[in-house]
């Protein structure tokens, strides 16, 4: 009977301790699955279709053309990737459920563009490209940051967070010549920017062809009055690429002619006439005496012909500051002293013998030419203040004592024979 008993304690024993052992794999197991339920439940979106069995995404998940894919699913919601990466992971490569978003052809992009869930065209664009196609994006597709601030990371402060109408900050081309551009929401307008010139064009509503030349400026542009010769509607190809290719609106001026007499002056002499606006007459500032300063085949010359640079700053090339970029008539500046006054046109210098008030530019008498125009006939003094022989006020009188040659007179040496 004791034998009976203590084999029963033992049995006991064993039962309880088989029990108490089933009891805490129970427990383990309602643990773990706790944590798997807490787990899926924080990877989990509420959604109306029905998820199928082993997946926590709702039929037609990955299938562009199904009304839950999910690129709809992260537009719709304003695209919250961070409910992607808490089970993808934070680079998408798995993460807690070792599935990656990162290896499908889906979120490849072109070459140079940011890879992944995470590539610009996930929220705005296609696979060609980020560019939105609303508005006047696809007639803009090179100038992103021109318009807006282009983030490094779809997670950098004030891309994802911010507005959903992204935000306007004009910058780099549209500053071009401090034009102050400006853009208005309410109307869709933008305003002052290089790229439009003073048109405000509407931006929901683009052109649906080529811009015509006037549409961003005059054709030719107001600014071009000054080149009022070949700045003419039909004739633009004379000093600019036509049509405009890669060169426009990259923030210069693109200029072509290699020739001075392709705006003033003409059959490979540089001085006018014609003069920048077409003036042919010598009355005209912009012609004046330029042929009777530059012509060798006048035959009633009083000195040799002088270069361009005697009287103006000649630049090396077409396009050299302050040629273009200024306003007529041009700067004249004597090489050898002198001044010139651009309210009357009249010059003191050396040739004119320093006499003040000096000749007028656009004097068409011929007073200019004249002995007297210059120095005394005879003059009382020499130009070193000696006394000057009295002689009868005729040529043939002075050949007696200089030589007078056109190409050698008025130039800077008194020709004596005695």
């Amino acid at each position: 009977m004791q034998l009976f008993r203590e084999k029963y304690r033992s049995h006991q024993d064993f039962a309880g301790s088989v029990l108490a052992q089933s009891r805490a794999v129970r427990l383990a197991q309602r643990c773990v699955l706790g944590t798997l339920l807490v787990v899926l439940g924080g990877c989990t979106i509420e959604r109306e279709q029905t998820t199928p069995a082993g997946s926590v995404h709702p039929v037609g998940w990955v299938d562009a053309e199904n009304v839950s894919f999910h690129g709809k699913w992260l537009r719709d919601n304003k695209h919250p990737l961070e409910r992607c990466r808490a089970c993808h992971g934070d680079d998408y490569e798995g993460g807690a459920v070792s599935v990656g978003c990162n290896g499908s052809k889906c979120h490849a992009q072109p070459q140079g563009q940011l890879q992944g869930p995470e590539s610009c065209s996930t929220c705005h664009g296609d696979e060609k490209g980020p560019l939105p196609e609303t508005g006047a994006h696809a007639k803009h597709g090179a100038y992103c940051d021109t318009c807006h601030v282009v983030p490094k990371s779809a997670r950098d402060q004030g891309h994802l967070d911010g507005d959903a109408l992204a935000e306007v900050r004009f910058s780099g081309l549209a500053l071009v010549d401090e034009q102050g551009p400006s853009w208005e929401r309410s109307t869709g307008e933008c305003s002052n920017t290089y790229c439009h010139g003073k048109t405000s064009p509407k931006w929901p509503s683009p052109s649906q062809g080529p811009l015509a030349c006037d549409s961003c400026h005059g054709s030719p542009p107001g600014s071009h009055v000054q080149w009022g010769r070949v700045a003419q509607a039909d004739r633009c190809g004379d000093c600019h690429p036509v049509p405009p290719g890669a060169s426009h609106l990259d923030g210069k001026k693109s200029f072509t002619p290699d020739r001075c007499d392709a705006c003033h002056g003409g059959g490979g002499v540089a001085a006018p006439p014609m003069a920048l606006d077409g003036s042919e007459s010598p009355e005209k500032r912009g012609v004046g005496a330029h042929r009777r300063h530059v012509d060798a085949t006048l035959a009633d010359r009083m000195g040799a012909p002088v270069s361009c640079v005697t009287c103006h700053p000649v630049p090396l090339a077409t396009t050299d500051p302050g040629h273009l970029d200024r306003e007529a008539p041009a700067d004249v500046r004597f090489q050898d002293g002198g001044r010139y006054d651009q309210a009357t046109g009249s010059c003191v210098a050396w040739c004119h013998f320093d006499r003040d008030p000096g000749p007028s530019w656009t004097d068409t008498s011929g007073a200019a030419r004249a002995c007297n125009a210059c120095h005394g006939f005879p003059p009382d003094r020499t130009r070193r203040g000696t006394w000057h022989i009295n002689a009868a006020p005729q040529v043939e009188t002075c050949r007696q004592c200089h030589v007078f040659e056109p190409m050698t007179h008025v130039n800077g040496t008194v020709d004596y024979q005695p």
